[in-house]
C-alpha cells in the first residue's frame, strides 16, 4: 500500500492534466524508435497507457514532440511513483527526473528546447510536477548521485513560478 503523499500526489496528477485531446504528432522523428513509440502511444489517452508500455518505452520522454511530452509525462510520474519499488521504476523514475531537468549551459540549443517544452504547463500543472520531484527526493533520493530532483525544482521550476510561464 502506497503512502498518502503518494494517493495525494496521483489524484492532484489526474485533477491537474486533462485526458484529451490527445496530440496527433507524437514524436519529433519518426525513424527507427521514433516509429515504435508513435505506434504505441498514438491515439491514447494517457490514462490508458500501461506501465508495461511504459517500461518498455520508458526513453520515450526524450523522442516526444514537445506537445506529447506535455501530454504523456503524467502517465511516466504516475507509473514511477505507483510502483516505485518493483525493479523497472528506477528506469521510469530517471528518464522523468531527467526530461524535467534542463541543461546548465543557459545559453544552449538543449535549453532553449527545454523552455519551449516547459512552458507549455500551466501553474497548477507545475506545482504538480514540483510535487513529484520532492516525492522523488523524498523516497528516492539515494538513486540520484547529484542531487537531480532536487536540482531540477531549484534550477527551474521554482523559478518559473515566479514568472509567466
Amino acid at each position: 500500500m502506497k503512502d498518502a503523499w503518494c494517493s495525494d500526489l496521483c489524484e492532484k496528477i489526474i485533477r491537474e492534466f486533462p485526458q484529451t485531446p490527445t496530440p496527433n504528432n507524437i514524436v519529433k522523428n519518426r525513424h527507427d524508435d521514433g516509429a515504435m513509440i508513435e505506434q504505441a502511444f498514438l491515439g491514447k489517452g494517457w490514462l490508458d497507457v500501461s506501465k508495461e508500455t511504459i517500461r518498455y518505452n520508458h526513453t520515450a520522454l526524450f523522442f516526444f514532440s514537445d506537445d506529447a511530452f506535455r501530454y504523456y509525462l503524467p502517465a511516466f510520474m504516475m507509473a514511477a511513483i505507483k510502483n516505485e519499488d518493483d525493479d523497472d521504476s528506477g528506469m521510469i523514475i530517471a528518464s522523468v527526473v531527467s526530461a524535467l531537468t534542463g541543461p546548465l549551459d543557459i545559453d544552449s540549443p538543449e535549453k532553449q528546447r527545454f523552455l519551449r517544452r516547459m512552458k507549455g504547463f500551466n501553474v497548477a500543472q507545475s506545482k504538480v510536477i514540483i510535487e513529484y520531484l520532492s516525492y522523488v527526493d523524498s523516497k528516492c533520493s539515494d538513486w540520484f548521485a547529484f542531487d537531480e530532483p532536487r536540482r531540477a525544482i531549484e534550477s527551474y521550476w521554482l523559478h518559473g513560478l515566479q514568472k509567466p510561464l
